[in-house]
């Protein structure tokens, strides 16, 4: 029931039905003066939201900061799902756009960060067990030669919370402190849940969407609508976060 409310919620949140509602409306009113109200709004909303300048300055105020960890070594890496899922047609994990927090996590731990790295992703209340990320990103690192013995299955949570809840369990009462890798926009949620659980935390944020690259002058002036589609990642993360410290998982 959560999950479904969660995906109804996300339609809800996205500048682009907002857009899309606003400009039904403008169609289907009576008044010409409304409708023409609703026209202006509808450009008022493209314009804002679908400025790359003023997204991308929100965004750097909430990703947080990389880390150098070369010369660091713990024993736990905790690496949170949400960068693949199963594909039917090949029967394997497909990567996709936040591939970063995998790529990552077998750095880190090839080259000796981590000496062993958790995988928190489960099926959510719809799924079925062979479409586990986790399952799947364990079986696809040994093909490639990752030791076994270094991956830590954790296949029962399919939400931040029960990462950190599920993860606390599996390292026991250890203060270690453990590196949590996760994309930039969802480390601040994601550490304090894993806080709450009593884990000192070392944040490794990858998957960064802000970049300080020099920029065109179309950047800061023509918006678009692959901008607007990007603040729903933002917009969740910020009702995520206020829902998660609401029922008090962070």
């Amino acid at each position: 029931m959560f999950y479904t409310l969660s995906k109804a919620l996300l339609f809800l949140i996205q500048p682009t039905t907002w857009l899309l509602i606003i400009i039904i409306l403008s169609f289907y009113s009576r008044s010409r003066i409304r409708r023409k109200r609703l026209r202006v709004i509808a450009l008022a909303l493209f314009v804002i939201f679908g400025n790359a300048f003023l997204f991308d300055q929100v965004v750097y105020r909430l990703e947080a900061e990389p880390i150098d960890l070369s010369k660091e070594r713990y024993r736990y890496g905790v690496l949170l799902g949400g960068y693949g899922e199963h594909n039917s047609q090949s029967d394997a994990l497909e990567l996709f756009r936040a591939a970063d927090r995998l790529t990552t996590a077998i750095e880190l731990l090839e080259g000796g960060q981590i000496q062993e790295l958790i995988l928190s992703s489960g099926v959510h209340e719809y799924g079925r067990a062979h479409q586990n990320e986790a399952r799947l990103t364990y079986d696809m690192l040994v093909r490639m030669g990752v030791d076994a013995e270094r991956l830590i299955i954790e296949d029962r949570s399919w939400n931040t919370y029960q990462n950190a809840l599920m993860s606390r369990e599996i390292i026991g009462p250890s203060t270690e402190p453990v590196v949590l890798i996760t994309s930039a926009f969802h480390m601040p949620r994601a550490k304090a849940c894993f806080e709450k659980q009593g884990l000192e935390v070392i944040p490794y944020a990858v998957d960064f969407i802000y970049d300080d690259e020099p920029k065109s002058w179309s950047y800061y002036v023509i918006p678009s609508i692959q901008v607007m589609i990007e603040w729903q990642i933002i917009l969740k993360e910020a009702v995520g976060g206020v829902v998660y410290a609401l029922r008090g998982y962070c």
